[in-house]
């Protein structure tokens, strides 16, 4: 398994997930009346808020007292004074420079913990930069999933998590427990520049003189550390090599080609089952009408696109309706929103990945056995065999099969939608 793709692909969009997956679940059974929402939201310092809130907007900044939890979500988000309960937040950057009494969970583009910031329990944390400045603390564990983090304050418990750079500049109390990469990452090119310069850290893992660990140092990267002579750390240093692969090897190709294979031939096989006419009828249309086909199918692509934007936006006004009329509705609407989004999702991947390809590979297949035996007619699922196999084939050539995967995926759509058409008529 290449290291690269476990860090980007699987560490990093699982942790973000998770974090959004808590501010969902935090969210939406709460909603109240105290939710507000606009492009510029301040809540100024002789403002005192003795419950929960809930804000939206572009710009949002707390300079006084919140005496219960804050749901946050906008573009920039700065928190000056005191939240005595969770802060849960999402934006395209973070600052938390007062006080929160208690869990700090954030999912930003970049989150700086500025000086003198104190959060007194844990700190769950996913984006590109996280920055823990002088003299912060973080009076519980520090969980960080991102692609580079900066941290200088003070973690009163444990450090864990997955970076493409760390840099430590700072003291935790106790373990240090880490999987580190070693590449060069760009900030990401959209959402505009942030209100406080990132940081530019060296990939890999490092530990300036400042850097002091009350525990152990256990860390997994492709190289060893960069551990300056002034650095502390009063436990045992375990490393683990991480070995990189730029390339999967040529066995590894043949043998995903040949898995690939074996999945269509067993959704053919089940395809032919249990619906037998099927397939043999979307083949067809695509016969009789390839440039119809081909035509329905870039223009499904387009809608299939817009349904899934347009539900995620009724999702999000329906909401904030409800959340000033029936709070209680929130809950099953936005699952339901959800159900659907991701079933137009699967479906429309099932059917372009598995389906197209099937139908396309019955369609060549047959017309190949018919030149090598005129007088015989080819059972269906053979045909789908022979067809497969020679598109696995084609599929491998470099930039041609990316050209035929879509093609075929258009091709298979617009049959589905000529066939569904004229079924209504």
């Amino acid at each position: 398994m290449q290291y690269w793709l476990t860090f980007r692909k699987k560490s990093l969009i699982w942790g973000i997930c998770t974090i959004l997956a808590i501010l969902i679940l935090t969210i939406l059974p709460a909603w109240g009346n105290q939710f507000q929402a606009g492009q510029i939201i301040t809540i100024s310092s002789e403002v005192v808020e003795d419950d929960d809130i809930y804000l939206a907007g572009e710009t949002i900044t707390i300079d006084g007292t919140v005496q219960g939890d804050v749901v946050v979500a906008g573009k920039q988000i700065t928190i000056n004074g005191i939240v005595e309960g969770d802060v849960i937040a999402a934006a395209q950057s973070i600052s938390i420079k007062g006080k929160v009494g208690d869990d700090l969970r954030l999912a930003a583009q970049v989150i700086q913990i500025g000086e003198n910031a104190q959060i007194i329990d844990d700190t769950i944390a996913a984006g590109f930069s996280l920055e823990t400045q002088t003299n912060s603390n973080i009076g519980g564990n520090l969980h960080f999933f991102g692609a580079q983090a900066l941290l200088q304050g003070k973690i009163f418990q444990n450090l864990k998590g997955v970076m493409g750079a760390l840099e430590l500049a700072g003291t935790v109390e106790k373990d240090v427990e880490v999987i580190v990469g070693d590449k060069q990452i760009k900030p990401p090119a959209f959402g505009g520049k942030p209100p406080f310069p990132i940081p530019e850290i060296q990939p890999g893992l490092t530990l300036t003189d400042s850097a002091n660990i009350g525990g152990n140092l256990s860390y997994k990267s492709p190289r060893e550390a960069t551990i300056a002579q002034g650095s502390q750390i009063n436990g045992t240093i375990d490393y683990e090599a991480i070995e990189v692969v730029t390339q999967p090897t040529p066995t590894e190709i043949i043998l995903g080609y040949l898995q690939r294979l074996l999945s269509l031939i067993l959704i053919a096989w089940l395809c032919f089952k249990f619906l037998p006419h099927w397939i043999p009828t979307l083949a067809t249309v695509i016969k009789n009408r390839p440039w119809p086909s081909l035509g329905w199918g870039i223009l499904s692509l387009f809608m299939v696109m817009g349904s899934a934007i347009a539900i995620l936006i009724g999702i999000s006004i329906l909401v904030i309706l409800l959340s000033f009329t029936l709070s209680n509705l929130i809950l099953p609407v936005f699952s339901l929103g959800l159900l659907a989004f991701f079933s137009l999702l699967i479906g429309f991947s099932l059917f372009s990945s598995y389906v197209s390809p099937i139908v396309v590979g019955f369609l060549g297949g047959k017309w190949i056995l018919h030149k090598i035996n005129s007088l015989q007619n080819p059972q269906s699922f053979n045909s789908a065999i022979v067809g497969l196999v020679v598109l696995i084939i084609l599929t491998a050539i470099p930039i041609l099969g990316g050209l035929i995967n879509l093609l075929i995926a258009l091709l298979g759509l617009g049959a589905l939608w000529l066939w569904a058409k004229k079924s209504r008529d």
